[in-house]
Order: structure tokens, then C-alpha cells, then sequence
């Protein structure tokens, strides 16, 4: 039996540069339907992979207010996300057949998880933990250089109580 973690490690996320919790559903819902044994959601045809791979490709920053709107009803972040794909998807007749799969044998902490891994990744690929290492090694650098000066901050004695 396929497992649904393998689509984190697929083509079809390999070459994503996202890692948001929209991708990280559709990318879910895409690997369940590849499941011979969850009869319920069949494989999805390439258009239809591709009408959600427009969901991805196409997020802009209103959709991003859209699901925020949506969350302020919910007060949950990936029901949210949920609610926004199954309203996307309700006008394509073969992914409409099987929306209420979009949430199936996950829990919202795997998919937070999954988009958190995600991003860290998108980091480490784009470069930005260099960029971490070098302002971690400056800030130790100015430590180490300033270590003889004396601070407030480093005594128990309140400001008053020091200079009277």
C-alpha cells in the first residue's frame, strides 16, 4: 500500500518552491488518489491534476484573504484551507464527485507539520540558512568583542539602586 507521506518526497513536490498548507492539501489529495486501495477517490485524470495544479500555481494574495476570511469563522487554519479548496473545486465535475476526501486520514497536525517541514526546506534550498549561520556568527562576534563592557542588564541591582 502506498503512503501518503511518499508525495512530500514525489515529482510532485520536488520541484515546488511552496510550502503552504493549500499546497500541502492538494499535494495530500492527489496522493490519496493515487491509492488503488481507497476505491473512493479515484485517480485523477490530468486534467483534473492540472486544474489543482492550478490551484497551487495560481494562489494570489486575494485567495490568501479569502482563507483568512474563512478562518475568522472557523478559528481553525487548515479547516480554513479546506473550505477555500472544496469551494474552488465545487465547479470541476470529477474532483466535485469526491471533495469531502479532501481532509481524509490526515489530521490538520499533518498537515501543519508537513508545511512546516516544507518551508524549512524552501529555506535550506533558497539559501536562507547561510544567511541565518552568518548573522548567528556576527552576533557572537560582537559578544565576544564586547564582553568586557559592563551592562545594567547583567545585574540584579535596579537602575536606582546602582547610581545612589
Amino acid at each position: 500500500m502506498a503512503n501518503l507521506y511518499d508525495v512530500f518526497d514525489s515529482d510532485l513536490y520536488r520541484d515546488s518552491d511552496s510550502s503552504n498548507l493549500h499546497v500541502t492539501k492538494i499535494r495530500w489529495f492527489l496522493q490519496l488518489s493515487q491509492i488503488p486501495e481507497v476505491t473512493e477517490v479515484p485517480s485523477f485524470s490530468g486534467e483534473a491534476q492540472s486544474y489543482l495544479q492550478g490551484l497551487i500555481d495560481g494562489f494570489i494574495i486575494s485567495d490568501a484573504l479569502e482563507v483568512k476570511n474563512i478562518e475568522k469563522v472557523t478559528n481553525h487554519d487548515v479547516k480554513a484551507v479546506e473550505y477555500f479548496l472544496k469551494q474552488k473545486c465545487q465547479s470541476h465535475p470529477e474532483i466535485a464527485k469526491v471533495l469531502e476526501f479532501f481532509h481524509f486520514a490526515c489530521t490538520s497536525e499533518d498537515i501543519n507539520n508537513l508545511a512546516h517541514a516544507l518551508m524549512l526546506k524552501e529555506a535550506l534550498n533558497k539559501g536562507h540558512i547561510s544567511v541565518i549561520d552568518e548573522l548567528i556568527k556576527a552576533v557572537c562576534d560582537m559578544a565576544k568583542a564586547n564582553a568586557h563592557v559592563p551592562m545594567l542588564s547583567r545585574t540584579f541591582v535596579g537602575v536606582d539602586e546602582f547610581l545612589f
